[in-house]
């Protein structure tokens, strides 16, 4: 399972539908467990509930890496020394709908306030890859510009263009109904912002999957009230010291967890495992 669709199935139904719609998706998924012999979830929040929901136990695999694309792309030099011409950039790559544009653009706000004001020694400038069009994104937000707006990369150019920043942005919503379908899951994104041994500034609520996942191995800087996201960036670009420690934190949970190689042999040793075990049992109650 990558989202919890199940529990939580598209909010934009009727609630009449949606009603309808979600004791049958959670019917039929009943009876599909009843004939699987090992079930995976994207994180380890989602195993947890589906665990104690379903009663089927749940293996966690997270979105592997292909180390082959993302390593060689690998710049230590915007981390660890300041930057001569006292410029920071962030970065956000990745889809921009109405869950990510406001808190984007409250990030814009704030890199515009932090400048004005100099708050920093650094003057702050944010970089948006996305395949949405600038054109909505003038509609879903109110600061972005086209210095802001990069457009869309191929997979394969983007490590290379966050290689170039100081650190990057992952924004998860604070809006309620936009928490219970992401609380249980895992973005892409996250494990790929790891490997580039780049600090995360993490925007996101608490008690999600992704942020309780990061804040376990301290591995981002966390704003957890959206509403005091000035005073954080500022604490993130000057804080040196900890930006290193969290970027290096990343770095080695992604090398040691995450990368497609590791992944793969994972999964044929669960694989081999269930297939010699005669009595491999995949009920968890």
């Amino acid at each position: 399972m990558f989202d919890d669709f199940i529990n939580n199935p598209n909010n934009d139904i009727l609630p009449i539908i949606k009603i309808f719609w979600k004791y049958r998706l959670k019917t039929n998924y009943k009876k599909l467990l009843q004939y699987t012999n090992m079930n995976f979830a994207i994180s380890e929040k989602m195993a947890i509930n589906y665990n104690d929901i379903y009663g089927y136990k749940y293996l966690v695999y997270h979105n592997p890496i292909d180390d082959n694309i993302w390593s060689k792309y690998i710049n230590d030099e915007l981390l660890n020394e300041d930057n001569s011409n006292n410029s920071f950039k962030l970065a956000y790559f990745g889809k921009v709908n109405d869950d990510t544009a406001y808190i984007l653009d409250l990030v814009i706000k704030a890199i515009n306030s932090i400048n004005r004001n100099k708050y920093t020694k650094y003057e702050l400038f944010l970089s948006i890859y996305t395949n949405t069009t600038f054109n909505k994104l003038r509609i879903l937000m109110k600061y972005i510009d086209k210095k802001i707006y990069k457009g869309y990369l191929k997979y394969d150019k983007i490590p290379n263009a966050l290689a170039k920043h100081n650190a990057l942005i992952l924004p998860l919503s604070y809006k309620k109904k936009s928490i219970l379908y992401t609380k249980l899951s895992m973005p892409t994104k996250v494990t790929e912002y790891m490997i580039t041994k780049k600090p995360i500034l993490l925007i996101s609520p608490s008690g999600i999957a992704v942020t309780e996942y990061l804040n376990k191995y301290n591995a981002a800087y966390h704003v957890k009230k959206i509403d005091n996201i000035v005073n954080n960036i500022v604490e993130f670009v000057n804080d040196k010291e900890r930006r290193v420690k969290i970027s290096n934190n990343a770095y080695k949970i992604a090398i040691n967890n995450h990368l497609s190689r590791i992944i793969r042999d994972k999964l044929y040793s669960d694989l081999k495992r269930m297939n010699e075990e005669e009595n491999y049992n995949n009920k968890y109650k």
